[in-house]
């Protein structure tokens, strides 16, 4: 099955990354995305189902029985990050706590993306610089064995994995 594209609006926040390539973004279906990332398609229809709550949104959502999301790049690192978080430990009661309460009183837009996310644990925390994690729930500074999601990394597997299914027009 092949990955749709379509053209997009150009961002003036875009640094060159993410979903816009060069006015074009390479829409995955959901069971690409769960190809991608290592995850059962349930799992993933479940998060964004808006009747469970919708803890995910896509690009594109379905409208309605039969119909396709769409999922860029940057939706395909948030569906990673969440999943690599679950087999880490967390779970997703915590993790939605945490990103409430990381909106709510530390300003963090898009935690899922920033790369700040640590589970140790049972427990979820917060990288405030190299040496201070923040306990979000606890509101305590704290440390504990570490479940370390390396986001640079993840990222360049999850493009190369893109790539590889949505082929020249992306790159």
């Amino acid at each position: 099955m092949m990955a749709a594209i379509r053209k997009t609006k150009s961002d003036p926040q875009d640094s060159g990354q993410g979903d816009k390539m060069e006015g074009r973004e390479c829409l995955l279906s959901a069971k690409q995305v769960a190809q991608v990332v290592g995850l059962k398609y349930a799992t993933l229809d479940r998060w964004l189902r808006p009747e469970r709550g919708g803890f995910l949104e896509c690009a594109e959502g379905a409208h309605g029985r039969g119909s396709r999301r769409g999922f860029g790049f940057l939706d395909v690192l948030r569906v990673d990050t969440l999943a690599r978080l679950r087999r880490g430990g967390a779970s997703m009661q915590m993790i939605r706590k945490v990103l409430t309460d990381l909106a709510a009183k530390y300003a963090v837009n898009d935690p899922l993306l920033e790369g700040g996310l640590v589970v140790a644990g049972s427990r979820l925390f917060w990288v405030l610089d190299d040496a201070t994690m923040l306990d979000v729930l606890a509101q305590q500074l704290a440390a504990a064995p570490l479940v370390v999601i390396p986001m640079g990394e993840m990222i360049r597997e999850d493009w190369n994995k893109v790539v590889a299914i949505c082929g020249e027009q992306v790159a």
